[in-house]
């Protein structure tokens, strides 16, 4: 019996992996920084002001640090 796999994309894969990559980490900062900020640690929980702001240290980090992440 032989079994075979396929992957198939429908769209554009290295935007996706981008995005992917910048949710991770904008779980990575939250999970570090909740408490900092009186966030639940779960991104599920956040309400739409507290993801808002979550987006604004995103685009701090990124606008503000020397050796800009590659995430950025």
């Amino acid at each position: 019996m032989s079994v075979a796999y396929l992957d198939i994309y429908i769209g554009h894969k290295e935007e996706h992996d981008k995005e992917k990559t910048r949710y991770e980490r904008t779980i990575e900062v939250l999970k570090k920084n909740a408490v900092i900020y009186g966030f639940p640690d779960d991104a599920e929980q956040l309400s739409v002001e507290q993801r808002e702001t979550l987006k604004e240290v995103d685009v701090l980090l990124c606008s503000t640090s020397l050796d800009i992440p590659s995430w950025c």
